[in-house]
């Protein structure tokens, strides 16, 4: 590999390296002033000069070089949100009584209220104002006036901002760390009546535009009578509006391996462009056509991100085809990945937190492994016969970019669909027709009778894409579950794959020792990782208790009856950690229940529990009452379900090391029982105000 070729890949690295160096350290990186005078002084030093750095010498400067890119990496990661600056509006949030905020984004209808992402405009009190900055999630409570505001209103109302939890139960998703990458720490929830609109803020007119035309086309396919599901799917697609998908279809598109067709991304541009290139191609023939077919290309490309609202998956893949077609189309010998470092390189300047979004690494890490990966592949294999030879070169596309993702699939999705060879045969001409008969409805919805022909035809043809899909995730063993690997197997698994692909590629038959190395550091970190020892946890899970006895991947649990009719009524909060923790079998008890179990290592009875050596006893309202002579020593107590009870009479009875007050008790409840439990020096855990309460036995 020669480095001189890849420019913009030699300058990209040190600048991910800052911002890795920030997000890994962020206490590490230096104050603004310092920032950029460091980077004045070594990019001084790194500009080429005889006399500082004699030829023989001339690396140093391209070290500089370097290093000075890392120091953009980390001074654009530190500020680039506004919790650094002076007017951030929490540094003011104390003494305010009233807030004034902007809406930024299209509102989002959730069950029982309206989400918005707000900016923070001023901050008062009776006497004063300050102006100010940052973002806030805010939730109407669901009505008519909710369901009115959109981009750009502006809304007035009494503070009552609070800063956003982190998870409560081990390895649930981190909702707090996945907003503040995207600049949100605090959050509010409105009752009806509890805030009134003032205007319009002076909002971006090209956003504001661009919404509006997707609203208008949204409302140009149902005007020609594509509804319900078909419209859902064909929203998705072609406007990238998914808030119409039901949850069941969803998961049918996840289950089936065909999420990516209905997020505009990628695919969607990639039609747009590899069209145009076709349609175009008479171009090339006049003088300066190269340059008249790239104007286009990018223009077209541009104008679809707008009529998508300007999502940042649309705006991403704008960006990557632009550089692209830009590459390919001013008579240059440009290298593919020198352009896609290139637009990876812009999207990093201007949000650097993209480097931890998922869409972001899919996106690249697809085109990476389709470029390097799908003709050597293609290669393997030479069917005679023409059309099953289009069929081989579409697997090969398909096989490419799941070798490039199924790495990150597994680590944030824990799932891989089985059948993702079969699918992506018909999703992808299917996306491509209906992709295309979309355009053309929306082309001709002037056209009254023809364009409801048009948009007939395009209806059933996402109907029966939807059926094919439905089909598909039914299938046995349609997607393999549970699969757990941690962040270092991530790694190893990604090396894994690079250098298979460059022995094969380059048969670098030697590559074979470092490949059969990493296979080993991956079962080794494998077996590592499944070695867990035994767990009790109390889980906070708001309205229900759910209390886990967790023992080489069988998990005893005893919670509300609910639950035990429908597991997945907690799975928001528990079904991370029994994947971390390989729950392979899964057996659900009523917590009242005065059933007797009993296994080598678990043994429930009435209210008392053994796990390992632990004593245990739970008081719920079905055994508060009953009576014991003499004194029961346990290591911990648990108080569930709000239980009448006298706490000092229960605390001679039970002589327990610990206290744990279960999320389901109320308030009140605990208000009543803490001076006896303050009187009796035991420590008590509250999981409802400190999260779950989690304790490994080795």
């Amino acid at each position: 590999m020669n480095w001189h070729e890849y420019p913009i890949l030699r300058l990209l690295i040190p600048l991910v390296v800052g911002i890795l160096y920030y997000l890994v350290f962020p206490q590490g990186a230096p104050p603004l002033i310092s920032n950029f005078f460091l980077l004045s002084i070594v990019a001084f030093l790194a500009w080429p000069r005889k006399y500082l750095f004699p030829y023989k010498y001339r690396y140093l400067s391209g070290i500089l070089i370097y290093f000075s890119f890392f120091i953009i990496g980390i001074g654009l990661t530190k500020y680039h949100h506004d919790y650094e600056l002076d007017n951030y509006f929490a540094k003011h949030l104390a003494e305010a009584k009233y807030v004034q905020a902007s809406i930024v984004e299209l509102p989002e209808e959730k069950p029982k209220s309206i989400k918005l992402i707000v900016e923070i405009d001023e901050l008062g009190t009776k006497n004063s104002h300050s102006n100010t900055n940052g973002l806030v999630v805010l939730y109407l409570q669901k009505d008519s006036l909710a369901r009115t505001v959109t981009y750009g209103d502006r809304l007035f109302f009494a503070n009552n901002i609070a800063l956003i939890q982190g998870p409560q139960n081990p390895d649930e998703f981190n909702y707090k760390s996945y907003l503040e990458k995207s600049g949100v720490q605090y959050q509010a929830y409105l009752r009806s009546g509890s805030w009134q609109l003032t205007g319009l803020r002076s909002s971006s007119v090209l956003k504001k535009w661009s919404l509006e035309v997707r609203h208008f086309l949204l409302e140009e396919l149902r005007r020609h009578h594509i509804k319900d599901a078909e419209l859902s799917v064909t929203a998705a697609m072609l406007l990238g509006v998914r808030g119409y998908l039901s949850p069941e279809l969803r998961q049918a598109f996840s289950g089936a391996g065909a999420m990516h067709i209905l997020c505009v991304s990628g695919l969607h541009v990639g039609i747009i462009f590899m069209l145009l290139n076709v349609f175009l191609g008479f171009l090339n023939r006049i003088k300066h056509g190269s340059l008249i077919r790239s104007i286009i290309i990018l223009l077209s490309i541009w104008a679809y991100a707008m009529i998508t609202g300007l999502s940042p998956s649309v705006v991403r893949a704008a960006t990557m085809f632009s550089f692209i077609s830009i590459g390919q189309n001013l008579g240059r010998h440009v290298n593919i990945y020198n352009s896609l470092a290139a637009s990876a390189f812009v999207l990093l300047l201007i949000n650097p937190y993209l480097i931890l979004d998922l869409g972001f690494q899919l996106s690249y890490s697809a085109v990476i492994a389709i470029v390097a990966l799908q003709k050597p592949i293609q290669d393997l294999w030479s069917p005679k016969w023409n059309w099953l030879f289009k069929i081989w070169q579409l697997s090969t596309v398909s096989i490419a970019a799941q070798i490039g993702t199924a790495p990150l699939a597994l680590y944030y999705f824990h799932s891989f669909p089985n059948y993702f060879l079969i699918t992506n045969l018909v999703v992808i001409p299917a996306a491509f027709i209906i992709f295309i008969s979309g355009i053309t409805v929306l082309l001709f919805s002037w056209a009254g009778v023809l364009a409801d022909y048009f948009a007939f035809l395009l209806s059933k043809m996402v109907w029966l894409l939807n059926s094919f899909i439905t089909f598909i995730e039914q299938l046995p063993m349609s997607v393999s579950r549970g699969i757990y690997i941690s962040f270092t197997e991530l790694v190893i698994l990604v090396l894994l794959s690079i250098f298979i692909s460059v022995m094969l590629i380059h048969k670098k038959s030697k590559l074979i020792f470092v490949n059969l190395a990493l296979l080993i550091l991956f079962l080794g970190a494998n077996i590592y990782q499944r070695n867990l020892a035994d767990q009790f946890i109390v889980y906070q899970t708001g309205k229900y208790d759910y209390i886990s006895f967790i023992h080489k991947g069988i998990e005893h649990a005893l919670t509300d009856a609910d639950v035990v009719d429908y597991p997945e009524l907690v799975d928001y909060q528990t079904s991370e950690h029994s994947i971390r923790s390989h729950i392979h079998k899964r057996i659900l008890n009523d917590i009242q229940s005065k059933e007797l179990v009993e296994t080598e290592y678990y043994f429930h009875s009435q209210q008392f529990i053994s796990f390992d050596s632990l004593r245990i006893a739970i008081i719920t309202p079905e055994n508060s009452f009953e009576k014991y002579t003499g004194s029961i020593d346990l290591d911990y107590l648990i108080i569930s379900s709000n239980p009448e009870l006298e706490m000092d009479k229960l605390l001679q009875m039970y002589k327990s090391k610990n206290i744990i007050i279960a999320p389901s008790n109320a308030p009140w409840n605990i208000k009543k029982w803490s001076p006896a439990m303050e009187q009796s020096g035991i420590p008590v855990y509250y999981v409802k105000e400190e999260g779950a309460f989690v304790l490994s036995i080795e």
